[in-house]
């Protein structure tokens, strides 16, 4: 069984002192993981650590039981298509359609002809993005353009997907919405997912096994994820 595991990982910078300290997680294969904390306290590091697009400035991260720093550089790059990433605010490239950016990740591996059309196609249909495959990223709605990420991610068939703030910007209809169709599609493509958040509906509309809490450079495990959040919505 695969793992992405951190041990005792720490980051700080320039402007943050110690933003993580010390923080140990797994992600086992199927699992659904949040990580709550306030705006700011490191989850989006914590994210790209786990990636291996940042390194931690103590500790370590493994993946299958190899640490990320050991890796061969054709062996990471390997790595960004098996654990995937759809950032808070998502980069798009502009000028270019929905099916465009959706076919970006194969298109950079070589991917061509039909067999990328026949993936593309399928992850669009998955999220309800066939209508929307020859409209310009740039007039999207906010809620489009997150389901443009979301879609860029899956269609590199990963097996752990990892969400930064995926409800941040959206109305409540619309989020709710995204979490069905993310659980259906947990279920159906067979990913972990990782999702990092300070809103509480991801605890109450997705099934969890895990659940940390990041604040003040401290990741604690929470035996039950209700506790993350408070009824008034923010961080308990």
């Amino acid at each position: 069984m695969t793992m992405i595991r951190l041990s005792k990982v720490s980051k700080s910078y320039p402007h943050h002192e110690n933003l993580i300290e010390n923080a140990t997680m797994e992600v086992e294969e199927r699992e659904v993981v949040v990580i709550a904390g306030p705006t700011g306290s490191g989850k989006t590091t914590l994210l790209r650590m786990m990636r291996g697009d940042l390194a931690p400035d103590g500790g370590s991260v493994y993946y299958d039981g190899r640490a990320l720093d050991s890796l061969s550089s054709m062996s990471r790059r390997a790595l960004k298509q098996v654990v995937a990433l759809a950032e808070q605010v998502p980069i798009l490239v502009e000028n270019r359609t929905v099916r465009d950016n959706v076919a970006l990740p194969l298109r950079l591996r070589g991917v061509r002809g039909a067999v990328l059309s026949e993936r593309v196609d399928a992850v669009m249909k998955m999220l309800s993005l066939s209508p929307l495959a020859s409209v310009p990223v740039e007039v999207l709605s906010t809620g489009e353009r997150k389901l443009v990420s979301l879609a860029r991610a899956l269609v590199q068939n990963p097996r752990y997907l990892l969400l930064d703030e995926p409800l941040a910007g959206l109305d409540p209809r619309t989020a709710e919405v995204l979490l069905r169709r993310l659980d259906s599609l947990r279920k159906s493509e067979g990913f972990a997912l990782v999702v990092a958040t300070h809103d509480p509906m991801v605890v109450s509309r997705l099934r969890i096994n895990k659940a940390y809490r990041l604040q003040d450079g401290n990741l604690a495990r929470m035996r039950d994820p209700r506790v993350l959040f408070v009824f008034d919505g923010r961080l308990r």
